[in-house]
């Protein structure tokens, strides 16, 4: 049996900075806008709402410029309060505060919806199968990724899994695979994050001190939590895109599972130690050439 999901409410979101006039600098924010529409929403019978969020920065006058040049009408939304509360903290930036955002403070923008598809402002859709929402109501899916990454941090790795295993009062830091979500895009029932138990430790995180001290991310976060809940999650299929900020083709196939379960990034970051002693050994073996 299938579900019907035309009383569903979803809506593609995204978090974007504002240029204050500077109306080229929305070049690729617009071109992300119409890769939308060409590969997914033009194609539902019921429409996604489009939602962007920004810090306060994007005036009126942007907005109807962003809007009269994309193919769908948007809802802006600023988050102004969010980023002045952190802002003055010392050693807080923009980045920080928007991977607080992302890992915490989105879900109570967006807990009248059901779903939430995530698209990054540097996203440049090419294919995606438009009834990823009504697999995921049908299988019981929460989380549903465009790809795995590994978390290359240094100070990140050292830090976040002894805070969540505390924090979850988990035996051990399994949970901290390097298999984590690219979260630059995604889909997920809203439901999974707004429950108290979940959202009250990653308001913990969110706002932890050492968030900001060791530039803790929004990636490891809700890979972590998705890991510890045990939740169902899986790989968006006949996905594509381009990921400008990271120069990345995304194409999911038959080897994108293969190649990031045993990426070799993946271990030298699981098992940083390790790979130092080898390093170490090898280098002592190279002939001197002195």
């Amino acid at each position: 049996m299938t579900t019907k999901i035309e009383n569903k409410k979803v809506a593609i979101v995204g978090l974007t900075r504002g240029y204050n006039g500077d109306l080229d600098k929305y070049d690729d924010l617009i071109k992300r806008n119409h890769s939308i529409y060409k590969s997914l929403t033009s194609k539902l019978k019921t429409p996604y709402k489009l939602i962007l969020f920004h810090e306060g920065n994007i005036s009126s006058y942007d907005q109807k410029y962003i809007t009269d040049n994309s193919p769908e009408l948007i809802e802006f939304i600023s988050v102004e309060k969010l980023f002045k509360k952190f802002k003055d903290i010392e050693e807080s930036d923009g980045y920080k505060i928007m991977c607080k955002f992302q890992m915490y403070y989105i879900w109570d923008y967006v807990k009248e919806y059901d779903y939430i598809v995530r698209i990054d402002e540097d996203i440049f859709l090419n294919e995606i199968d438009i009834e990823s929402v009504k697999y995921m109501e049908n299988h019981k899916i929460d989380f549903l990724y465009s790809k795995l990454s590994y978390e290359s941090h240094v100070p990140t790795n050292k830090t976040l899994p002894d805070f969540i295993k505390n924090l979850f009062t988990t035996k051990n830091t399994k949970f901290y695979n390097h298999l984590f979500p690219y979260t630059n895009f995604y889909i997920s029932k809203t439901s999974f994050w707004n429950k108290e138990e979940i959202k009250n430790k990653l308001k913990e995180i969110a706002e932890s001190e050492d968030q900001i001290l060791y530039r803790w991310g929004d990636l490891p976060v809700i890979g972590c939590v998705l890991n510890i809940e045990k939740a169902k999650f899986g790989r968006i299929k006949k996905l594509s895109y381009y990921h400008s900020s990271h120069n990345l083709l995304v194409k999911n196939n038959i080897f994108s599972v293969i190649n990031e379960t045993f990426h070799y990034k993946r271990f030298v970051n699981m098992y940083p130690n390790t790979f130092k002693s080898i390093k170490k050994i090898l280098k002592q073996l190279k002939p001197d050439n002195t």
